[in-house]
């Protein structure tokens, strides 16, 4: 029976539940007499000198007391203080730059240097970017010029370590509609024929002609020409889509076509 009874207590004091499992940002350095908030905060009253030399406004000061506390109390004062450190090193070596998105809505970013939208002649809303009912953390995009890019993610390389960095991309690919309507443009075809195109061809192959003949479209004829259906009141080239993936990729070379 103790035995039974001291199971029941040990299985009472466990618990557990996933949203636990939280990532935590790595520790961004900082000098050693200031906590990563003390640092953002004074990072941030020195930008606050070189953008309103004359002096800031109140309106824009209360926003600002808002943002770090914000940024404090979700725990993301490391992940800003990355980004400055990244766009830093960018400006110090003359490398072009540029912080747009969401983050132009924060003057914190504003003061770090990482935008540039002057919140003294804009409407900002911070909320847009960073809340705590979205509980979403920050997405700071930031553009570098291209020929100089390489200096950038050498330099994160450098810093942190290639065991801790690493490159994520994203990949476009092309299905039949996507791939009609985006070749279809780029030759100058109505936005009307395309819509009936990419509804009408379902996919590539030998029955192209058959998809054509379905959707009133004549495949012999040298043009595509006003259908029973009021598809267009134009005349095109039907030989601009045949054979369609040698036209897509000589337009999209660095694309893949499914």
């Amino acid at each position: 029976k103790k035995l039974m009874e001291s199971t029941i207590q040990i299985a009472q004091k466990c618990s557990f539940s996933l949203d636990e499992l939280t990532y935590e940002y790595p520790k961004e350095l900082v000098p050693s007499e200031y906590t990563a908030y003390e640092w953002l905060s004074k990072l941030t009253r020195i930008g606050i000198e070189q953008r309103w030399p004359e002096g800031i406004s109140e309106k824009a000061h209360k926003i600002i007391e808002h943002e770090l506390r914000l940024i404090k109390s979700l725990n993301y004062e490391h992940y800003f203080l990355t980004v400055y450190d990244i766009v830093s090193f960018a400006r110090k070596q003359k490398i072009l730059c540029q912080g747009r998105g969401s983050a132009a809505n924060s003057i914190v970013c504003y003061c770090l240097g990482i935008t540039e939208v002057d919140p003294e002649k804009v409407e900002v809303l911070f909320e847009r970017f960073l809340s705590k009912e979205r509980n979403e953390p920050p997405d700071i995009d930031v553009d570098f010029e291209n020929d100089r890019r390489e200096e950038v993610i050498q330099y994160i390389y450098f810093k942190y370590g290639r065991e801790r960095a690493g490159i994520v991309a994203s990949i476009t690919t092309y299905r039949s509609r996507s791939a009609i309507k985006d070749v279809g443009k780029a030759l100058g075809l109505s936005d009307k024929l395309l819509d009936h195109l990419s509804k009408s061809i379902y996919w590539w192959g030998s029955n192209l002609e058959d998809q054509l003949s379905d959707a009133k479209l004549d495949y012999e004829d040298p043009t595509i020409k006003k259908s029973p259906s009021e598809v267009s009141t134009e005349s095109y080239d039907l030989s601009l889509f045949v054979p369609p993936k040698y036209f897509l990729h000589k337009i999209f070379p660095s694309k893949s076509i499914l």
